[in-house]
């Protein structure tokens, strides 16, 4: 069965306290920690509730690992301020993304947005994100590394989309210039990942600090 957007919204507003778990593609809903389409059944079940249930109930939840969040939790904290001083803020986990070209939903992992520019549509959905983070897990790496990387640059006021490896030090990092985009890869701790854009840099030792790799 393929939802329509509001169909995809009545979902979200559903859902207690998950609805942030899900994207919104080709007329799907998506788990986005696993990258699999939900069921049909569960879907109609939340859309047709008269009131918002309790997800875990009956579905799954699959949660972002430890170093996942980790990362996440580091970049976070070094950037927050060093934003907060240029005009911007940084989200996490919590922002639906726009992309009006294939008219889908996405939420990364995190997302730069300038505050006094921030455009949402009547959905409350972000349409002008200025940066955004998505850290690889296995079930989603084709869909980060490929799928995102059209979309994302399609999105007319984005100007980095880094990609962030969990079981290694690494990075991949497409920044906007003059209208075209730079890919750029960054390998070990001693690296130093750099916003041209917000002229602000970030090591690796940083954002993998506490990070155990195997």
């Amino acid at each position: 069965m393929i939802y329509t957007n509001k169909q995809y919204f009545t979902f979200c507003e559903k859902l207690i306290e998950f609805q942030n778990f899900f994207e919104f593609s080709e007329g799907k809903i998506y788990d986005k920690n696993t990258g699999t389409a939900i069921s049909n059944e569960i879907a109609d079940l939340v859309i047709n509730s008269e009131n918002p249930i309790n997800l875990t109930e009956f579905y799954q939840i699959t949660m972002a690992s430890p170093k996942h969040l980790l990362v996440i939790y580091n970049l976070m904290t070094f950037l927050a301020s060093l934003l907060k001083l240029k005009g911007f803020r940084i989200h996490s986990e919590n922002c639906h993304i726009f992309i009006k070209k294939d008219n889908k939903y996405r939420v990364p992992d995190a997302v730069i947005v300038n505050k006094n520019e921030q455009k949402l549509n009547e959905n409350s959905q972000l349409e002008n994100p200025f940066g955004i983070v998505e850290v690889l897990s296995a079930s989603t790496k084709n869909v980060d590394l490929i799928a995102k990387v059209e979309e994302y640059q399609s999105i007319e006021s984005l100007q980095e989309y880094v990609i962030i490896w969990q079981d290694q030090p690494k990075i991949l990092q497409y920044s906007r210039l003059n209208n075209h985009w730079i890919k750029t890869e960054y390998e070990g701790l001693n690296d130093i990942l750099t916003f041209d854009s917000l002229e602000i840099s970030l090591s690796l030792k940083v954002l993998y600090e506490d990070v155990a790799f195997e």
